[in-house]
């Protein structure tokens, strides 16, 4: 990773952790159904991670993509999220619809998701 990545990576780092908000990313798999519950039970996999969650802007909403109550979450990581996961933010949880990846050479350096509440 060059030197500009590198230290765009570190500013975005060192702002959100310290203005950000707490979220987790959770992965879920290998899910069984239980019918003594009545539900699948799954493994679950805890990502948590400071990040800037924001509204859409009114132009953004204009697009049939984003919803009203949608949220955006910029997040300094590179790890492999997945639109099947889901997010957990402000004591609800929230399906990933769509993930931007801001990319320097090789090395994702921020990702953007939007996000809708389920619950």
């Amino acid at each position: 990773m060059g030197a500009f990545a590198t230290r765009f990576q570190k500013l975005a780092k060192k702002l959100i952790g310290k203005y950000g908000d707490n979220i987790v990313v959770v992965h879920r798999y290998d899910c069984v159904y239980s019918p003594s519950l009545g539900e699948d039970v799954c493994t679950e996999d805890l990502y948590p991670y400071k990040g800037q969650v924001t509204n859409y802007t009114t132009a953004e909403m204009a697009s049939d993509n984003v919803s009203v109550d949608d949220l955006k979450v910029i997040i300094p990581t590179e790890a492999l999220i997945n639109k099947e996961w889901e997010l957990q933010y402000d004591g609800k949880i929230w399906s990933i619809i769509d993930i931007i990846k801001v990319r320097t050479q090789d090395k994702t350096v921020i990702q953007t998701l939007q996000i809708r509440v389920l619950t």
